[in-house]
Order: structure tokens, then sequence, then C-alpha cells
């Protein structure tokens, strides 16, 4: 790879997968990691067909900062204070004196189906954060060939 540290080449593949496409195509991140445990295991010339296949995936696939723009804001809203307490039937409940606090009374295991989805929000009433809609996936109708 142009005379780069094949570890430094399959750690970039992988930050790259889950920065920047991880949303876009589920696959993306896999691909990374698979080619940096081929690196690990076989080495190199071994290694580089497979590099070359995890650098071709992800540069043929829509892009994605979804993940990345939402976890900044997320921190900024903590850091901030404008998140709520934990709504109670959300909060653990699995040891002693969890039902006097009132955590996870009414609390359901996870459902089966769409219209067995509890009807209660999880969003904190205090929060002051203003809600967030995901940025669009960026997409690329040009592939290369």
């Amino acid at each position: 790879m142009a005379g780069e540290d094949p570890w430094f080449v399959a750690r970039r593949l992988v930050v790259h997968a889950g920065e920047d496409v991880v949303l876009a195509d589920s696959t993306a991140l896999q691909a990374a990691v698979a080619a940096a445990q081929t690196v690990q295991l076989i080495g190199m010339p071994g290694a580089r067909l497979a590099q070359a296949q995890a650098t071709v995936h992800l540069a043929m696939v829509p892009k994605s900062n979804t993940v990345i723009v939402g976890s900044d804001e997320a921190m900024a809203d903590v850091r901030a204070g404008a998140v709520g307490e934990i709504p109670a039937h959300l909060r653990y409940g699995r040891y002693t004196g969890a039902r006097e606090l009132g955590n996870a009374i009414g609390c359901r295991s996870t459902p089966r189906t769409r219209k067995s989805w509890p009807r209660r929000g999880c969003v904190p009433p205090c929060t002051t954060a203003p809600p967030r809609s995901p940025p669009a996936m960026e997409r690329h109708p040009e592939r290369l060939r």
C-alpha cells in the first residue's frame, strides 16, 4: 500500500468505516475489521487483497455521518445540562428497594411486534434539548467501474 505500514492502513479503514459509513452500509465495518484481522493473522503480502477489498468496499458505499453528528450533539446536550432524569419505568430495578423508589414499575420486556410497543415516552419530560432528526445520508450516484 504505497509503503505505508499495513497496520496504519488497517486502523484507518476501521475508523473510516465506523465514523463515515456505518449507518449507510452495515457491512462496511465488518469488512474493515476483517481486513485488519487478516493483517494481524497473516501479515503482508498475504493481507494485501483483504485490504484492497475493504478499501474498494468503503470507496463504493454511500457515506453517512449520522452517528458522529448525533453523538456530538448528545454530548453537547449533556455538557449543557439539557438532559433530565431517566424515566422511572426505564430505570434499573433488579435490586432490593428498587420498587420502593419507583424504578422499573410498568417496565415491559422487548416487544415482539410493532403493535405491542409500549405507548409511553422514553425522553425525560424536563429535557430542554431540541428534538434531533438524523442528517440525510450522502449518496454518490456514480460508482467505481
